[in-house]
C-alpha cells in the first residue's frame, strides 16, 4: 500500500525507495532524500544561487542548523561557488533564537554586500528587523520557508525588497486554484498554504492511479510512470515530470514589495529546470 507521511527521516525514505514503495510526502521543499523527492530542494537551491547574481560578490549566509534546511542550503552554496561567489562568512543560529545581534555585528564588520537567510519565517523576520535597526541596508535573499505572512508581520518595513524562492503563488487566477481556495476557505475558515495545495494534488494523483491500477504495489508504480515526461495540471499549477518523476518545472520566486509578496517564474537554469517557463512552474500560472 502507498504510504502517506510527513516523516523526513532519511533512513525510512531510502528503505521505502529501494523497496519500490510509493511514498507521498507533504513536504514540497524540505526532503533530504533525493531518491524520493529531493529535486525541489535542488532546484530551489540552484535558482537561489543564480538569483545571487543580482547581489554583490561579497555576501554572507545566515542559516538555521535544523536538519530539514541543510539540503537546499547546501545546493544553494554549491551553485553560488560554481558561479565564483564564495560566501565570505557563514553564521548559524538555532530555531527559536530571538537575539541575533552578535551574528549581525560579525556580518556588519565583514562589510558584506548581500545576505542570504536560510531558515524559518519567525527567525528571519527578527533577523531582518534587527539588521535594519543596525543600519545594514544590504539586499537579502532566502529560501521558500520564508515566503509566508509571518515574515511580513514580524519584520514589517524591514522586509521590503527581500527576494526568495517559493513553492506556490497564491495570487494566481487560474480556475483550479480559485476553486480549491474557495472550498478550503469554506471548510477550514482559513487560507490554504502550500502544504495543503500540494497534499491535494498529490492525493489526487495517487487516488486516480489506484483507481486505474488497483491495490497492487507493482501496478501502482507502473501506472505512476505514465506521468513521465508529461505535464500534470493541478491546483498548484502545471507540473512537468521528468523520467524519474521529479517535477522539473520552473521555480517560482517572490519579492516583498510595498508590504506584500509579488511572484514571478524564474527562467530555466542551464538545464537544471527542464521545462520552459510557459509550463507554469511550481505555483505558476
Amino acid at each position: 500500500m502507498p504510504i502517506w507521511t510527513r516523516d523526513p527521516c532519511r533512513s525510512r525514505a531510502q528503505v521505502d525507495s529501494r523497496a519500490g514503495q510509493p511514498v507521498l510526502r507533504r513536504l514540497p521543499f524540505a526532503v533530504e532524500n533525493s531518491d524520493v523527492a529531493g529535486f525541489v530542494d535542488f532546484a530551489q537551491g540552484v535558482t537561489g544561487g543564480m538569483t545571487l547574481g543580482f547581489a554583490g560578490t561579497q555576501y554572507s549566509t545566515f542559516f538555521d542548523k535544523i536538519a530539514p534546511q541543510k539540503m537546499s542550503f547546501q545546493k544553494f552554496n554549491d551553485e553560488a561557488r560554481r558561479m565564483g561567489r564564495q560566501p565570505i562568512l557563514e553564521v548559524k543560529f538555532e530555531r527559536g533564537d530571538k537575539d541575533f545581534t552578535k551574528q549581525l555585528n560579525m556580518l556588519k564588520n565583514a562589510k558584506i554586500e548581500g545576505v542570504v537567510i536560510w531558515g524559518e519565517a519567525a527567525e528571519a523576520g527578527l533577523i531582518l528587523k534587527q539588521m535594519r535597526a543596525l543600519g545594514m541596508k544590504q539586499p537579502v535573499f532566502g529560501g521558500s520557508r520564508l515566503a509566508y505572512p509571518q515574515l511580513l508581520e514580524i519584520a514589517g518595513p524591514a522586509a521590503e525588497g527581500m527576494v526568495m524562492t517559493t513553492t506556490l503563488d497564491p495570487t494566481r487566477q487560474d480556475p483550479k486554484w480559485l476553486a480549491f481556495r474557495e472550498a478550503y476557505r469554506k471548510r477550514f475558515n482559513e487560507e490554504p498554504i502550500d502544504y495543503a495545495a500540494y497534499a491535494y494534488d498529490g492525493m489526487n494523483i495517487l487516488t486516480s492511479t489506484i483507481e486505474k491500477a488497483g491495490l497492487n504495489r507493482g501496478r501502482i508504480m507502473a501506472a505512476l510512470r505514465d506521468y513521465q515526461m508529461k505535464t500534470y495540471e493541478g491546483v498548484t499549477g502545471k507540473a512537468f515530470f521528468d523520467h524519474t518523476l521529479n517535477n522539473i518545472s520552473p521555480v517560482t520566486m517572490a519579492r516583498v514589495k510595498e508590504g506584500k509578496f509579488e511572484y514571478w517564474l524564474a527562467p530555466r537554469q542551464g538545464g537544471h529546470e527542464g521545462a520552459d517557463s510557459t509550463l507554469g512552474g511550481r505555483g505558476g500560472q
